[in-house]
């Protein structure tokens, strides 16, 4: 059995806010310097590309996994997230796709204020952990079969929704190379390029 993800990327935006400015002074920057802010989150983008690309499955079988923390309310609103944040994710999610590789969104926290850019990207271009947004809304936005393997007991809810039989369908390869499981049952995908966001 394989891992359930190979390769690494993280959003421009949030290495400036993890590494070198820290949220608060991020926060700040935003506010009194936001042209040196885009130019410091743009110039991390070849950076961020190049580092997911050569972690990447060379077998393009399993996605690259991205932890996303910093562009969700409340750290950063919707305008913030416009300006900075997503301008310089969603290229490296558009050139991974057009090499072949699926990216992970490991949603932390919620981030249902944002799905509409979500479907701004390739169809099937990822796959969405939700953390602590409604499945069942994220099921209906983004339509297909959702499972969500919610790490916080806080939300029952959010512990699972399967399709038993098809996932059954896609890991015996009926649905040819696109089926697979990946990692524990917990981090099982409906892989597969038919829809544009899998809700995981």
């Amino acid at each position: 059995m394989p891992s359930a993800i190979c390769g690494i990327l993280k959003s421009p935006f949030d290495i400036i806010a993890d590494k070198f400015r820290g949220y608060i002074g991020m926060t700040m920057d935003m506010h009194e310097r936001p042209d040196e802010v885009m130019a410091a989150v743009e110039a991390m983008m070849p950076h961020m590309l190049a580092i997911a690309k050569a972690s990447a499955d060379p077998a393009r079988i399993l996605p690259v996994s991205i932890w996303m923390h910093r562009g969700c309310v409340p750290f950063i609103n919707p305008q913030q997230f416009d300006r900075y944040f997503w301008p310089t994710l969603k290229p490296i999610i558009e050139e991974l796709w057009a090499d072949g590789h699926q990216t992970l969104f490991y949603a932390e926290g919620k981030w249902h204020h944002h799905w509409d850019r979500f479907l701004e990207l390739p169809e099937g271009s990822i796959i969405m952990h939700c953390d602590r947004d409604d499945v069942f809304a994220a099921k209906k936005k983004f339509g297909g079969t959702a499972i969500n393997p919610s790490k916080s007991p806080a939300h029952p809810m959010n512990t699972f929704l399967l399709d038993l039989r098809l996932l059954r369908q896609r890991i015996r390869g009926r649905r040819g190379s696109a089926g697979r499981a990946l990692g524990r049952a917990s981090d099982a995908h409906l892989g597969g390029r038919g829809r544009g966001v899998l809700c995981v």
